[in-house]
């Protein structure tokens, strides 16, 4: 985690500020990990699949990805469960989460002041 973790910041990419946090916030003790294993994209009669990078699995998926710059070439899995400390999380202290719930709490921000992330949660699922 740490190897991609540090492949992305190298990227120097602000779209990617988000996703480099996750994954810090993932490994400061808010996700088990059960295994990981990288993947090809691979094209055969028209269709795109994946292709099990070979010596790349650790874990429980245990068993040189060339990079092409710009250009999807596979991806990268983390296998695991969300740790208990991730269900006592502030929504808003979550990357990935916090940018995906900006607008359905601003809808109804008035309503959820001093609600608990669960309580949060409900009511954004309750708004038309």
């Amino acid at each position: 985690m740490e190897t991609v973790t540090s492949e992305l910041i190298e990227q120097k990419k602000p779209s990617l500020q988000e996703s480099i946090e996750f994954l810090q916030w993932l490994k400061n003790g808010h996700f088990v990990f059960l295994g990981y294993r990288e993947y090809r994209i691979v094209e055969k009669a028209d269709q795109f699949g994946f292709c099990v990078v070979e010596k790349t699995g650790l874990g429980i998926l245990q068993d040189g990805i060339a990079k092409v710059p710009g250009a999807v070439i596979g991806e990268k899995r983390f296998l695991g469960l969300y740790a208990s400390s991730a269900y006592t999380c502030e929504l808003d202290d979550i990357p990935l989460v916090r940018s995906k719930i900006i607008l359905p709490l601003s809808k109804v921000e008035g309503e959820l002041h001093g609600f608990k992330n669960f309580d949060r949660m409900k009511a954004i699922s309750h708004q038309e």
